[in-house]
């Protein structure tokens, strides 16, 4: 009866006498087990009390444990420790919740029941934590724990597929999670067909990543069907305030989206971001419900209700920010502040509050970058830009250093912030070298001649910036939903058509990619951008990856048709990553390494597609002509290793005229088809690259070699050329579309001739482009192959090789008299000859 008496003392929080109680009775538990019994519900009853309200006082689980262990109860153990570890996990103390379910998995390992949903938990708990290599193999450890045919663990066969695609998700590669949500999605949805209330949660867990997985694909007309669809199941939801609110708040997201100019959408979505609001939903949730909101109200121009929604939020992110057991929330506090500047903006703010507003901004994106500077690097990286919350911080802070600090004072800031940003790039951070300054900029990548565009493209408002070494002009643009849809058409017109226009045709394909490629380019070059382009002949292009491929040489400069046939054009992943721009020293080296002909591996021909491609020797002499020397690699003995030994002391450029597949099981998905060789299948992909001696350029002249899952602000990480530059390579030019094998030997010849006589890479593809309108007038674009130059592309990589004094075209014009002469010897000879 005391222990009952105490147990209801305990449950009102003050009586803490009660609780000192409780433990007392422990000792005299030792020779009780029913008094043991009643200690371990006692605290448990306390725990879920502390639970429900969402508390963090662990007392209640600490008695439940020690009574639990008095009686060596060990079921009971574990489970105190599992409600232990979602206490601390629901209460945001993730790094003490991992711990604690560690210890659990140490400190128990036969409890064979309890085990595999640890591993589960601390998998998520570890992704949570940014921490996904671990998440993964945490979530292999719990599945090899579960039978086939194991009723008990059923619930696990639909929560490890679809954490495994929230890992994914949250890496930003939608496409792998798919698969793993989808198997989710089935099992949960067989689960809950045999027993609604016990699988409920399942099936409702399933629903929110696959609503999340329709928002990340950029399917918003998709996601507010799926989503309506959900939200329809009333018995689902009915008593699940919290779920319902994260899928009526991302519902409101989606209709945003889909009508990013609509006012009824607007409107829509706003409602339901407030119908989110009215339910008892998560802290960090509804503050994102309440961003979301102002954003809704801003995009319908309904400026005094976003004020209010943005009060909200900062009232509630300064009550977050004060709880010392819950994380900071940087980025819902950098994104208010960015949603305040857009506000201030729209209202005509100015002085005193742009200026506090600018300061706030920069801190933000400071604490941003400290942020970023603890998440683990993961092999396919994981983009600073990848989410619109960062790019929109950055973005309103451009606008606001040009309005406090004018014009050319507020552009350097710009550039100094965009520099820091980029400095969080994969490959930056794998590199030696230190964001550079604008003079360092200056000095290392322009002439007087040549100029940076550097785009960041964001919702509301897009900027560029260009940098030569006169000036650093800031200019807006249009919104980045504006610039899709125009880039969208353009390019699906282009790359539907490449190398292949029908006769028939070709007046209409002709002229509409004339038009489309007119509109993108009005959106990417406003009239004052491209009066300060006229005065470059080379442009570097800098966060193109944000805007989605464009292919930038075969846009009109105003009254110019193609801008990549006038001026040299190369792009650059990162300002802050190390390029070399010295000759390469060859000494010893082969200035070609050349690798084709290549009779793929059987198994890789069956699987991918792919046959043999020829490469004549004839050919291939003709292909490395121009060179002093070359090493080609044909057939058989194109294989990794003959790769690595060729190019053991590096080499001038190395073409590979070779097959490129996708493994889209890969995070790094394209692979060249070489010769197999004595073991392996000859798949040659982005981890492989490093065994190899870098050379200076590196021509990737197969099908679709650029073809790599975009990181919208981490360019590179993921595609070949980026492992190229990774690794040391100057540059490395890369294909968008498939590529025709004669096309592509023709353009090589030109290519390589062109290189050897002293000519940059950017500006030998200059003079490839201008080739093509001469050849093919307005349809060249068609027939470009779509190929990027990345790298530094404007340093040439060999010195212009010297012309013989006397050619064979000038001692033709040395006898030039000597011939007259007998000409005219010869004439009356001729002439009697005639008459006759």
């Amino acid at each position: 009866m005391q222990v009952e008496e105490l147990r209801e003392r305990a449950r009102v929080e003050s009586a803490i006498e009660a609780r000192d109680e409780l433990f007392s009775l422990l000792e005299s538990a030792r020779e009780s087990p029913a008094l043991a019994d009643l200690l371990y519900e006692a605290g448990r009853d306390l725990g879920l009390e502390r639970y429900n309200g969402l508390g963090t006082r662990l007392d209640g689980y600490e008695l439940a444990e020690r009574a639990a262990a008095l009686a060596d109860n060990t079921r009971r153990a574990m489970y105190v420790g599992q409600l232990r570890t979602h206490l601390l996990r629901d209460n945001g103390r993730l790094g003490e919740a991992l711990d604690e379910a560690s210890r659990l998995i140490d400190a128990y390992p036969d409890e064979a029941f309890s085990i595999p949903f640890l591993w589960t938990t601390r998998a998520g708990l570890e992704r949570q934590l940014g921490r996904y290599d671990d998440s993964l193999a945490s979530l292999d450890e719990a599945e090899a724990l579960i039978g086939p045919d194991d009723a008990k663990q059923a619930p696990l066969r639909a929560a490890i597929p679809g954490l495994r695609g929230q890992v994914y998700l949250n890496l930003g590669l939608p496409d792998l999670a798919a698969p793993w949500l989808r198997e989710e999605m089935a099992v949960a949805t067989e689960l809950y067909a045999t027993d609604a209330k016990g699988f409920a949660g399942q099936l409702v867990w399933a629903q929110r990543r696959t609503a999340a997985l329709a928002l990340a694909t950029g399917d918003y007309d998709g996601g507010v069907e799926l989503i309506e669809g959900f939200l329809a199941r009333k018995e689902l939801y009915a008593k699940r305030g919290r779920d319902r609110g994260y899928l009526l708040s991302l519902l409101g997201v989606a209709l945003l989206r889909a009508g990013e100019s609509d006012d009824d959408d607007a409107a829509l979505a706003a409602q339901r971001q407030r119908e989110a609001l009215e339910l008892k939903i998560e802290p960090i949730i509804e503050l994102r419900a309440r961003l979301r909101l102002a954003e809704a109200e801003m995009t319908r121009g309904e400026l005094d209700l976003a004020e209010e929604a943005l009060a909200g939020a900062r009232a509630q992110i300064d009550q977050l920010a004060g709880d010392p057991e819950r994380p900071a929330p940087v980025h819902e506090a950098a994104q208010l502040v960015a949603f305040e500047s857009r506000l201030a903006f729209a209202r005509g703010g100015a002085g005193t509050e742009l200026r506090a507003l600018r300061d706030e901004a920069r801190e933000g994106l400071e604490l941003l970058i400290e942020d970023w500077q603890h998440v683990p690097e993961r092999a396919g990286g994981v983009g600073f830009l990848l989410y619109s919350t960062r790019r929109a911080v950055l973005g309103e802070l451009f606008r606001l250093e040009v309005a406090v600090e004018g014009p050319e004072r507020g552009a350097e800031l710009a550039l100094e912030h965009v520099v820091s940003v980029q400095a969080m790039s994969t490959l930056a951070r794998r590199g030696t070298a230190q964001p550079p300054d604008l003079a360092a900029l200056r000095a290392e990548l322009l002439d007087e001649r040549r100029g940076l565009l550097i785009y960041l493209p964001a919702r509301g408002v897009s900027h560029v910036l260009a940098v030569d070494r006169e000036r650093v002009l800031h200019l807006e643009l249009a919104s980045s939903e504006e610039i899709r849809l125009a880039r969208v058409p353009y390019v699906s017109h282009l790359t539907a058509y490449a190398g292949d226009v029908p006769d028939e045709e070709r007046d209409w394909l002709v002229e509409e990619e004339r038009r489309l490629a007119s509109e993108l380019a009005q959106l990417l070059f406003p009239p004052t951008l491209i009066d300060v382009v006229a005065s470059w002949n080379g442009v570097t292009i800098v966060g193109a990856d944000m805007l989605g491929f464009v292919p930038f040489a075969w846009l009109p400069l105003g009254a110019e048709r193609h801008l990549g046939a006038e001026r040299a054009v190369d792009f650059l992943p990162s300002l802050a990553i190390d390029v070399d721009a010295s000759t390469p020293d060859l000494a010893g080296a082969p200035e070609l390494v050349l690798v084709g002909g290549v009779r793929p591996d059987p198994d890789v021909a069956a699987r991918f597609g792919v046959g043999a491609l020829e490469l004549s020797q004839q050919t291939a002499d003709r292909l490395a002509s121009p060179y002093g020397s070359a090493s080609v690699l044909r057939g058989d003995g194109a294989t990794r290793e003959a790769l690595r030994a060729a190019t053991a002391d590096g080499a001038g450029v190395l073409q590979f005229l070779v097959h490129a597949v996708r493994d889209r099981t890969r995070e790094r998905p394209t692979l060249l088809v070489l010769a197999p060789g004595d073991t392996g299948t000859g798949l040659f992909g982005y981890d492989d690259v490093v065994s190899v001696a870098p050379p200076a350029l590196v021509l990737l002249t197969s099908c679709r070699s650029a073809a790599a899952r975009i990181r919208p602000g981490d360019p590179g990480i993921t595609d070949l050329g980026g492992a190229w530059l990774a690794n040391g390579a100057r540059a490395a030019l890369l294909s968008q579309v498939d590529l025709d094998y004669a096309w592509t030997i023709e353009v090589s010849e030109r290519l390589h001739a062109r290189l050897r006589d002293g000519l940059s890479p950017a500006e030998a593809l200059r003079r490839m482009r201008a080739d093509l309108v001469r050849d093919h007038g307005e349809a060249a674009p068609f027939h470009s192959g779509l190929l990027t130059l990345v790298g530094n592309g404007h340093a040439p990589l060999f010195a212009p090789r010297e012309v013989p004094p006397a050619s064979g075209t000038s001692r033709w014009w040395l006898l030039a008299p000597f011939g007259l002469v007998v000409l005219l010897l010869l004439l009356p000879v001729l002439q009697r000859s005639r008459r006759s």
